[in-house]
């Protein structure tokens, strides 16, 4: 097989993790509730984007002094402070986020409590900038709090709100608060797989977020929504009968959107916008909003201008969609044939308190659709000098505008002799697999069966924004180390996927326990020691690491292998943030125990394990202002200059909201640290 040596093969951009939080249909409408499956969970889309791939194990107790309500630190407005949770618990009483993108009320992951003092009748906390200082602090939740532990009024509620690259994150403002009362913040992971020290800031007002409509622009003219609102004027294929608001090339126009009630349930107001091109476009779909938005660019001319086929397969049909926070700029593009697109505003979630009449200003922009150079599934072969449609059209991925063959070579996989043929029909825009998608099958599981030491050549690719999944069915008698190996002609993923407790619902409660991501003509090899249980079922998972830009009948090879018994894991040294260490220890024990496990065959007697700062005692109380590991008359002139100061200070010692004498008495008393 040919291999690709200079240039990645697969470079699709965008639209991953935004369609994690998908969602078509509006609650109240003639189609249906809101669909949130979207190939796999949430967690399976961070997979494919090379977010949280690794699973973590469930973690040691006690890993954070404001891991309960009780305990909460409290924080002032202006400040910044960085939240470990990975070693946090989640207890009962925590309460469920309204805003859960796994549905609302479910609890976070390893919680950690914050309190302050409102000094506004507004506040804003937010996690946006943990992705940009730490890449592992990938997924939070917010939830803002009135009342006491265990009595809480939720007032604010955030998650997947600050747009790409850090979609996952969270921000909020909380508003009508009572200057002088205190508040509760907890900061929570989205799944295990998270665990990470996060960025955490908190301002007082909320920064100021207007959306001006600039000259010459259209006006939407949609009424204001309101409780039990019935939109028939641009609420698209959700409305009867169906209605759109046209829009051309180059046009803005100035709406507003929101989340009302409707039959008691969440409803958001969703604006369609209908544009026809005579020739081959790149539309760019752009936005900018007073609250955080979702746009969508729909592929409406390949359901045939049909509402019903449209809404019956929707995600087939999306060609790029977007999250994005208030009064940034929001973007979507697609390269598309003549004909006719739905361009989609949207509030970002509807579970987010948008008011009603929230302001946006989106844009549509058009420009022909540039050359470059395109690899062609099944041959390996390299066409210079055409579009991304034409591309397409050749069963090809395009490389980038601008680039040439010469710079690259394409990725062909060749099946070996004796491999068995998966089976699978091709897929294509709208297509429902009923062949081998396992959980994501809506008409029923279908699994293709597989046994240990086969190969099997498949095919696999993208249709709209969906991916054709194909999920195998290996039946182990017992404790089994399992290696599956799958090569294909574009970046893929792999997964070891252990079956749900219940034999007769096995999707529920099933578990991805290995998993990984590989540009085209890699292999992608994923291992773990299995044991299946009573249902004695495993499950093996191969399918394009991206939504779009993967023609269907791209081709790869897959290879299951079995070990009994399980080798015996690696074993090394463990250490801890206060300095011990534990030889003997695997990496999943040391995960468990919060500790940083130091490699296979390592030794205390060898590690360099960090030692915590003799004056850095556990609690708020800190007298080494300067962080060096000692106190002395460079901490005592921190504290003085800051006499007095009210809010985040760095002469507060004792994290009381200001310096003062009592900071300067903890300084005074801890002259000299070491050695006093």
């Amino acid at each position: 097989m040919a291999r690709a040596t200079t240039k990645r093969m697969v470079a699709v951009a965008g639209g991953v993790c935004c369609l994690a939080a998908a969602a078509w249909a509006e609650t109240g409408s003639p189609t249906a509730n809101e669909v949130s499956q979207f190939g796999l969970s949430k967690m399976e889309m961070k997979k494919a984007a090379g977010v949280g791939v690794q699973e973590a194990p469930a973690f040691a107790e006690g890993g954070a002094p404001n891991d309960d309500c009780a305990n909460a630190q409290l924080i002032t407005c202006g400040s910044t402070v960085q939240a470990d949770l990975t070693a946090t618990t989640t207890v009962p009483s925590d309460p469920g986020y309204s805003c859960h993108n796994g549905g609302p009320g479910t609890q976070g992951i390893g919680t950690v409590w914050y309190k302050f003092v409102a000094t506004h009748t507004d506040a804003q906390v937010s996690t946006c900038s943990s992705g940009v200082i730490n890449p592992a602090a990938a997924d939070s939740l917010i939830g803002v709090y009135s009342g006491t532990c265990g009595a809480f009024t939720e007032i604010a509620c955030s998650d997947d709100i600050c747009g790409q690259p850090l979609g996952f994150n969270a921000r909020v403002c909380a508003t009508g608060l009572t200057v002088g009362e205190t508040y509760y913040i907890q900061i929570s992971c989205w799944s295990e797989g998270d665990r990470a020290v996060y960025t955490v800031e908190l301002d007082c007002p909320c920064g100021e977020c207007t959306v001006p409509c600039p000259p010459g622009s259209n006006t939407e003219g949609e009424p204001v929504c309101f409780t039990d609102y019935v939109d028939n004027y641009n609420f698209g294929c959700n409305s009867t009968p169906p209605s759109f608001t046209p829009i051309s090339c180059n046009q803005t126009v100035c709406g507003e959107f929101g989340v009302h009630l409707f039959g008691g349930a969440n409803r958001r107001d969703n604006d369609w916008y209908l544009i026809t091109v005579a020739q081959p476009t790149v539309i760019r779909w752009q936005a900018t909003a007073e609250a955080p938005l979702n746009l969508l660019i729909v592929n409406f001319q390949a359901a045939g201008n049909s509402c019903a086929t449209l809404i019956g397969n929707f995600a087939s049909f999306v060609l790029d969609s977007a999250i994005g926070p208030e009064c940034d700029l929001t973007v979507t593009e697609a390269t598309v044939n003549p004909g006719s697109y739905i361009l989609i505003v949207r509030p970002s979630s509807v579970n987010d308190p948008t008011p009603c009449g929230t302001p946006y200003v989106a844009e549509v922009i058009c420009s022909g659709a540039e050359p470059g150079a395109c690899c062609l599934v099944g041959s390996g072969a390299c066409v210079d000098g055409i579009t991304s449609i034409q591309c397409a059209a050749q069963s090809g991925v395009f490389q980038g505008v601008g680039t040439s063959c010469i710079d690259l070579s394409c990725c062909n996989v060749q099946c070996s002799p004796g491999s068995t043929p998966e089976g699978e029909p091709t897929c294509f825009v709208g297509y429902v697999d009923a062949t081998n998608a396992g959980c994501n099958n809506t008409s029923g599981i279908a699994f293709s069966l597989i046994a240990c030491g086969q190969t099997v050549c498949g095919t696999y690719g993208t249709f709209g924004s969906s991916r054709d999944t194909d999920w195998y069915d290996l039946f182990l008698s017992g404790q089994t180390y399992v290696t599956w190996t799958v090569t294909g002609e574009a970046s893929t993923s792999a997964f070891i996927i252990l079956q749900g407790p219940d034999p007769l619902d096995p999707c529920t409660g099933l578990q991805i326990i290995s998993a990984g991501s590989t540009d085209a003509c890699e292999a992608n090899v994923v291992s773990a020691c299995v044991d299946p249980g009573s249902t004695g079922g495993v499950w093996l998972f191969a399918a394009t690491s991206v939504f779009t830009g993967i023609p269907c009948g791209a081709e790869y090879e897959a290879t299951v292998t079995c070990e009994v018994p399980c080798p015996a894991p690696d074993i090394g040294a463990c250490c801890f943030a206060s300095g011990a260490c534990t030889d003997g220890l695997t990496l999943d024990g040391c995960d468990k125990a919060g500790g940083i496990w130091q490699g296979p065959d390592s030794t205390c007697a060898t590690a360099n394990c960090p030692q915590p700062c003799p004056c850095d005692p556990p609690g708020a109380i800190n007298p080494d202002r300067d962080g060096d590991c000692d106190v002395d008359s460079t901490d005592l002139n921190i504290v003085l200059t800051n006499i007095p100061c009210s809010g985040s200070c760095p002469g507060d010692a004792d994290g009381d909201g200001d310096t003062d004498s009592t900071d300067l008495n903890i300084i005074l008393t801890s002259l000299p640290c070491p050695g006093g």
